[in-house]
């Protein structure tokens, strides 16, 4: 019995959640699928024209941030899953294909700080700003920076820990820092592919 009184809270609470983020992202510009679940601690940071766009049965676990502002938009496609305490942050353009899996604790922002000027405080200068992709399938592990320019190629896997600053092949399996492959899904080097 308390068990069905606590799935019931869960589904009123994520289904309250979901109503009101459906209205933010509407009245702003944006878009929210079916069946999307928003849970605890998830915030949403955008202005009119720099819409957030998230596509049908996606999980934004708690604690995610997703904030777009200057020019920036977040495309999130469906099937998608972004772990707790995920950052997202676009001055340009962010997109995420379908069946994208990105763990916990992961920051994927678009722009950088302009800072040459030593006669300027670095908050003054401006930014630069360039499109993320992530395209479909692609995973990501725990504990990432995705930098501002970067196509993570479809199906590739980003290691835990791992920086991105360059584009990362389809089916590539990338580490460190900067990330660097160290195999190709699907091709047999010695261990399985369930060994990165």
């Amino acid at each position: 019995m308390l068990g069905k009184v606590i799935r019931l809270v869960v589904f009123f609470n994520l289904g309250l959640r979901y109503l009101f983020w459906k209205i933010i992202l509407e009245i702003n510009g944006g878009a929210i699928g079916k069946k999307v679940k928003i849970f605890e601690g998830v915030k949403m940071a955008l202005k009119r024209g720099c819409p957030i766009m998230i596509g049908d049965h996606v999980s934004l676990q708690k604690g995610v941030v997703l904030s777009t502002s200057e020019k920036g938009k977040i495309r999130i496609g469906n099937d998608v899953y972004i772990g707790e305490y995920s950052v997202i942050t676009s001055n340009a353009e962010i997109e995420i294909g379908d069946h994208v899996l990105i763990s916990p604790h992961n920051d994927i922002v678009d722009f950088n700080h302009i800072y040459q000027d030593r006669s300027i405080p670095i908050n003054r200068q401006g930014i630069t700003a360039e499109k993320i992709t992530i395209q479909e399938d692609a995973w990501i592990g725990s504990g990432c920076k995705i930098l501002r320019g970067v196509t993570v190629g479809k199906g590739a896997v980003v290691g835990a820990g791992s920086v991105v600053t360059k584009d990362v092949p389809s089916y590539h399996v990338v580490i460190g820092d900067p990330a660097k492959t160290i195999k190709e899904r699907g091709k047999k080097v010695g261990k399985s592919d369930g060994d990165s």
